[in-house]
């Protein structure tokens, strides 16, 4: 994780809406990413475990990469 000012006044970051992520997993970082590591800054800022939300994060992201046709080709996501 990137060195950050930490403060526990901190905000919560605000989860990425579906179309800022193409879904094309070539992005580096992708908006996710950036989530993830703000998520966690503020939960070790504010002392919160908490797997449920990464279990969320997951389960998103799983439904917002692109499917293969029926082909097997998957094309790029553009929203």
């Amino acid at each position: 994780m990137k060195e950050q000012n930490i403060s526990k006044n901190m905000m919560k970051p605000k989860r990425p809406e579906s179309n800022e992520c193409c879904g094309s997993g070539s992005c580096c970082p992708c908006v996710w990413d950036d989530y993830r590591e703000k998520l966690k800054a503020w939960r070790l800022a504010n002392n919160i475990a908490d797997d449920v939300e990464n279990e969320q994060l997951a389960n998103n992201q799983e439904q917002n990469k692109p499917k293969p046709d029926d082909k097997g080709r998957v094309w790029p996501v553009f929203r």
